[in-house]
C-alpha cells in the first residue's frame, strides 16, 4: 500500500550551505548589522567564511568589560550578543 507524501518544506542541506557560504545577499545583511555595531562601539569589523559567512566584531577588551560597548551597541540595533 502507498503511504501518502508529507506535505510542507523540506529543506534542501546542499544548497542551504552553499547560500549561507556564498550568497552576496547574505553578505549584504551581515554586513547591513555590523557596520553600525562596529562604528558605534569603535570595533573592527573581520569577514571570514566557514561552514557560513560570518562578520565578528573587534572591541577593545578593557572597554567591554568595563562598559559593555559591543553590548551596548548591539542593543542600540534591536539585537543581543551571542
Amino acid at each position: 500500500w502507498l503511504m501518502a507524501q508529507r506535505a510542507g518544506f523540506r529543506g534542501n542541506r546542499k544548497v542551504i550551505g552553499r547560500l549561507l557560504r556564498e550568497d552576496p545577499g547574505v553578505a549584504a545583511a551581515l554586513e547591513a548589522i555590523a557596520d553600525p555595531v562596529a562604528e558605534r562601539s569603535g570595533g573592527t569589523k573581520r569577514k571570514y567564511v566557514t561552514d557560513r559567512q560570518v562578520v565578528s566584531i573587534e572591541v577593545d577588551a578593557e572597554a567591554q568589560a568595563i562598559d559593555g560597548v559591543a553590548t551596548r551597541a548591539l542593543g542600540e540595533q534591536g539585537l543581543t550578543l551571542s
